[in-house]
């Protein structure tokens, strides 16, 4: 006799072992937590992150030197600068709708403001006398 295998057709699974193929439909609070985390996406998307902003305005300043920073449509954006020089520095925030804002930076020393510019850049510029470091907290 051969040692070959001999098909004998198809395979069938035994009845006790077949799994019911009922699709059960969504608990409520499954439902719930699906519309939450929809939201809470397109919140994300509308707001925007610092992630994305950080794309744009970082780098060091020379003295008389400019940059633009972006903002988050809602919500509060945090700028920070930090001071390179040895004497105070003085940085200038113009915002949209807004006059512009001078602040004095003590040497190697940091200054954050934090406010609601509504998605409106902010140009800071370095009007001292010492390098300035912008960045995003």
């Amino acid at each position: 006799m051969s040692t070959e295998a001999v098909h004998q057709g198809p395979y069938r699974r035994p009845k006790e072992n077949i799994v019911s193929t009922t699709i059960e439909k969504p608990k409520p609070i499954m439902r719930r937590i699906k519309v939450g985390a929809t939201a809470a996406v397109a919140s994300i998307a509308l707001i925007g992150g610092t992630a994305a902003l950080a794309a744009a305005g970082t780098g060091l300043l020379a003295p008389g030197q400019s940059t633009d920073f972006g903002t988050n449509t809602w919500g509060e954006t945090r700028l920070c600068v930090y001071n390179y020089g040895p004497q105070y520095g003085q940085v200038v925030f113009s915002a949209f709708g807004s006059g512009p804002e001078t602040d004095w930076i003590p040497p190697h020393d940091t200054y954050c403001k934090s406010a609601w510019w509504w998605g409106f850049n902010v140009n800071l510029a370095n009007s001292g006398s010492t390098y300035l470091y912008p960045y995003y907290a």
